[in-house]
């Protein structure tokens, strides 16, 4: 049953523990954080070692193939996350799931009587976070300014969530990106990219573990972040057909952010194809709508910075316009 808790510490349990056990397995980074490990499994037979350009056309042609929106009626949500004062929070909620390439996304959250209690969204401008229970709080913020020293972090991350749902194509490379570098292993092959950074230096950027055995698609998502540390960690499961004869989606993610200690966990029972969306669907709503008390923009500061750095850029040319001819 859906609940939110704030209790002393407890194991994060997700919608589906034997599928996520399998997950904390393979990425090594929740072990402490839930009561023991999977026993270890047997060894199978390797299969034949695939191309790089095999590997990503496999993937990128079924995700090509998602060329439409996605509706769930029916998701269930763990979510654990700390606010700005450090205090745990864990709720457990079913709701529905709007998602459309390439960044526009609505989780709506709801208390088994049919209250909305917590949501997440985005849209080609803005992504955002809300959540009624204990906190009354909605965040959001401007993905012109996702990575900026000015920009705070936001629960759950909805600018990160959209990229680990798995049905983007993976990158092929370009003048900032670079890759994909292939390491091979009995059960996943590793596709490693590097960023160039500003100076000219390269440092590992994302990581996606494609599983070695039918349907070759991507098991684990790894981003990291300036330092090279861990940033996000997904691990993506239970792909079936997004609509009849449709492509491959994965209706069991878990994500982990581990510098904030974040974890969310969701299971979708299906996938529809809406037949119409109102052009409302993504807008970014105001807290008084939702009956929230609190809202926090996280990036106020960069836009601050945005509209200093317009106004000194602007004087100079305004004091060229207005000064006058000097005489010969």
């Amino acid at each position: 049953m859906s609940r939110a808790t704030t209790a002393a510490p407890s194991p994060f349990r997700p919608a589906n523990r034997h599928r996520v056990e399998r997950a904390v397995a393979i990425l090594a980074f929740a072990c402490g954080a839930i009561s023991g490990c999977p026993p270890p499994q047997p060894a199978r037979p390797p299969t034949p070692p695939r191309d790089s350009a095999e590997i990503v056309s496999l993937i990128n042609d079924n995700n090509r193939r998602i060329d439409r929106p996605l509706y769930s009626p029916a998701v269930r949500v763990a979510a654990h996350f700390r606010d700005e004062r450090g205090r745990p929070h864990d709720f457990n909620f079913d709701g529905t799931l709007l998602v459309r390439k390439p960044r526009e996304l609505r989780l709506d959250l709801r208390h088994p009587l049919g209250e909305p209690v917590m949501g997440v969204g985005s849209n080609d401008d803005d992504f955002w976070a809300w959540v009624k229970p204990e906190l009354s709080t909605f965040w959001w913020g401007r993905h012109r300014h996702v990575g900026k020293t000015c920009a705070d972090p936001i629960p759950l991350r909805p600018e990160q969530l959209l990229e680990t749902l798995g049905i983007h194509v993976l990158p092929t490379g370009d003048a900032e990106l670079v890759g994909p570098a292939r390491m091979y292993g009995n059960e996943f092959d590793r596709l490693l990219y590097l960023r160039r950074d500003e100076d000219g230096r390269f440092r590992l950027d994302r990581e996606y573990w494609i599983e070695r055995r039918p349907p070759h698609l991507v098991r684990v998502i790894l981003f990291r972040d300036a330092y090279g540390r861990r940033a996000v960690n997904a691990w993506l499961g239970d792909y079936r057909p997004a609509w009849d004869g449709g492509p491959l989606v994965a209706h069991e993610v878990s994500v982990f952010w581990p510098e904030d200690d974040g974890r969310l966990s969701m299971s979708v029972s299906r996938f529809t194809v809406p037949s119409r969306i109102s052009p409302r669907a993504f807008a970014r709503p105001e807290a008084s709508a939702l009956g929230l008390t609190r809202q926090r923009q996280v990036d106020e500061t960069c836009d601050t910075i945005e509209r200093v750095e317009s106004i000194s850029a602007s004087a100079p040319a305004t004091q060229a316009a207005t000064q006058p001819e000097s005489g010969d």
